[in-house]
């Protein structure tokens, strides 16, 4: 009796969370729709000097997505073929509202070919935490297949790359 009972709270519970799933796609493609790219508009404005003298150079990014992100930023030198990657601090300790833009300077390499590498993510909603806790559910019941499914943005990061700059 006990196992049949297991079953059927096990079967309401993953009714509701497929349900809750279905309103967490719904509500999530309202604030980001599904033709909105994930490549975000990364633009050398220009240089400029510091006061110490070194060179600098001015990017600008734009979230167009409809909640803030928060991101980081690096300079990759490349070196032959391939380019050299450098950590991100974790958490990203820069944040651009919805619609907005925001601009940076980095130290230019002293010589050769490098880039901006900018890594970003969107900033967790109610949805995304709910969507998370749906997933780690599942998954801790060994429902691999349904837990895949369960789309979430809550840890998912991007990272996108400014054109080649040869100095």
């Amino acid at each position: 009796m006990g196992r049949r009972r297991s079953r059927i709270i096990l079967l309401v519970a993953s009714t509701f969370g497929l349900l809750l799933l279905a309103t967490l796609f719904l509500a999530q493609s309202a604030t980001d729709p599904a033709g909105v790219s994930t490549v975000l508009p990364l633009v050398l404005v220009g240089n400029t000097n510091s006061p110490r003298g070194e060179r600098l150079s001015i990017f600008t990014v734009t979230n167009i997505h409809g909640r803030q992100i928060d991101y980081s930023i690096s300079v990759e030198p490349r070196e032959g073929a391939n380019w050299t990657r450098t950590l991100h601090p974790w958490p990203p300790p820069f944040s651009i509202a919805a619609h907005q833009h925001s601009s940076f300077t980095v130290t230019n390499p002293l010589d050769g070919t490098w880039r901006v590498s900018l890594l970003y993510q969107k900033t967790p909603t109610k949805w995304d935490n709910a969507s998370s806790a749906i997933r780690q559910f599942f998954g801790r019941n060994r429902m691999l297949v349904i837990a895949r499914r369960v789309p979430t943005e809550k840890f998912r990061t991007y990272t996108v790359y400014s054109s080649e700059i040869t100095e």
